[in-house]
């Protein structure tokens, strides 16, 4: 039941980002870094029996966040959105293990980097503008799209699990 609220609130929150990433190119921090926190520990709840793969994973979600963070790779709020599809990644695909986490993980980030460069395309035809280096592209409505994609997946499967 857990992951059905933490979905639920999540895809919410998810929809704001994206349209707010789209109108000011703004994602607010302390939702983003909330949401990662309650994923985070149900990560902690799912991994109970396996807590050294749960090691590992945030390992690699933190490392590659303080890259993002350090050489500024993307803003400061689509680094904290990279910890929340994380988190959300480990969650929704607990017990692949650490390969297949970097697998779910790579497959997923390169996903939401196409829907976002679609997306950017779009926005910039209806806006009349060109994709530059001053106005570029809005990372966050592809990370967005993917991630209640796969919640509502998960969400759907547990549904399906308990016949409703």
């Amino acid at each position: 039941m857990t992951y059905q609220i933490f979905g639920i609130l999540t895809i919410l929150f998810l929809m704001f980002s994206a349209i707010q990433d789209i109108k000011e190119r703004a994602i607010y921090s302390f939702p983003t870094l909330l949401f990662t926190a309650w994923w985070f520990f149900y990560s902690i709840r799912l991994y109970a029996d396996d807590i050294p793969v749960l090691i590992a994973l945030w390992s690699i979600v933190v490392f590659l966040y303080v890259i993002f963070k350090r050489f500024h790779i993307w803003g400061d709020g689509d680094s904290d959105m990279f910890l929340l599809f994380s988190a959300i990644i480990i969650c929704t695909f607990e017990g692949s293990g650490i390969y297949g986490f970097l697998l779910h993980e790579s497959i997923a980030l390169s996903i939401s980097l196409i829907l976002s460069l679609f997306i950017g395309y779009i926005e910039a035809l209806i806006r009349k503008r060109g994709i530059t280096k001053r106005y570029g592209i809005a990372v966050i409505p592809g990370c967005s799209l993917v991630l209640i994609t796969l919640i509502l997946s998960r969400l759907f499967n547990s549904m399906e699990e308990l016949n409703l």
